[in-house]
């Protein structure tokens, strides 16, 4: 199993953005292009060419035989190499990215302050002597 992260806290310019979009199918510059958000379309980006970029230096594959698709959950998955799982995800400026033979996944959220005031409201809590 190999873990990648990025940490990005900066907004590409349009070049260094429109250098990596080169990367990507039309159809993945269409799907980033219509984020609202910079913030979700830059980092869709660097998922998307960092896995690129693992699959190319860890299995030496070339990126014009990288198909991506995605299962009935939407999970992400490699059409024609069946022997590499991969799983991504990211929150605000972090990318993270795990590899496996099997089927794996991880996750990353940003930590947020709770308002007690909205669970208090929503759920009963019980003290517990």
């Amino acid at each position: 199993m190999l873990i990648y992260d990025v940490y990005s806290n900066i907004q590409f310019d349009n070049t260094n953005f429109n250098k990596l979009m080169a990367f990507l199918t039309v159809k993945e510059q269409e799907r980033i292009n219509r984020f609202l958000r910079w913030q979700d379309a830059q980092s869709t980006l660097i998922v998307k060419v960092l896995i690129i970029a693992i699959l190319y230096h860890q299995y030496q594959i070339e990126n014009e035989l990288i198909i991506f698709d995605t299962n009935s959950y939407g999970k992400p998955y490699l059409r024609n190499r069946e022997d590499i799982q991969f799983n991504i995800s990211h929150s605000v400026e972090w990318v993270v990215c795990v590899i496996d033979k099997q089927s794996i996944g991880i996750d990353i959220e940003q930590i947020k302050e709770v308002n007690m005031d909205i669970v208090k409201r929503f759920f009963h809590l019980m003290s517990i002597i």
